[in-house]
């Protein structure tokens, strides 16, 4: 497995905590991977996502887009020193999606319950959960995913 995640990612970006209950940041961690938030919320919002786990906190009110514009993406990969390959996004909307995709990253979609999953066909992947995922099938879905031309 250690190879796989090198191939894939060395960061995963939370989405803002929405869903951590049903997020495995621990197993994550486990598996060398960086967390880093980068959310369209104001810095203030005292959400999870303020976590010491989280090596980069990049938020909205620090870029002068919101998403669907990548500028957050591109601010918590400059924080991280890190070339969009090496990363991979989890995001609930389209618009997080977006914003994610035209950052360069790859992005795994886990819609939240009010989402037309169709919205999300540019995502790399998409879960209906993530609750009964870990994050190392998730990185060998993506390097599966990424032997197949798209």
């Amino acid at each position: 497995m250690p190879g796989t995640i090198s191939r894939c990612s060395r960061l995963i970006f939370d989405f803002g905590g929405l869903l951590m209950d049903t997020e495995r940041p621990d197993e994550a961690e486990g598996l060398g991977l960086r967390l880093a938030v980068a959310g369209g919320s104001a810095r203030s919002w005292p959400g999870p996502a303020t976590s010491p786990r989280f090596e980069v906190l990049a938020c909205g009110d620090e870029v002068a887009g919101h998403k669907p514009d990548p500028a957050v993406y591109r601010l918590a990969l400059d924080r991280l020193s890190l070339p969009p390959e090496a990363a991979t996004a989890f995001e609930d909307t389209p618009r997080g999606v977006s914003a994610a995709v035209a950052a360069g990253l790859r992005c795994v979609a886990i819609p939240h319950a009010y989402a037309q999953s169709s919205r999300f066909a540019h995502a790399y992947l998409v879960l209906t959960t993530a609750a009964s995922v870990l994050p190392a099938e998730v990185l060998t879905r993506i390097v599966a995913t990424a032997a197949v031309p798209r």
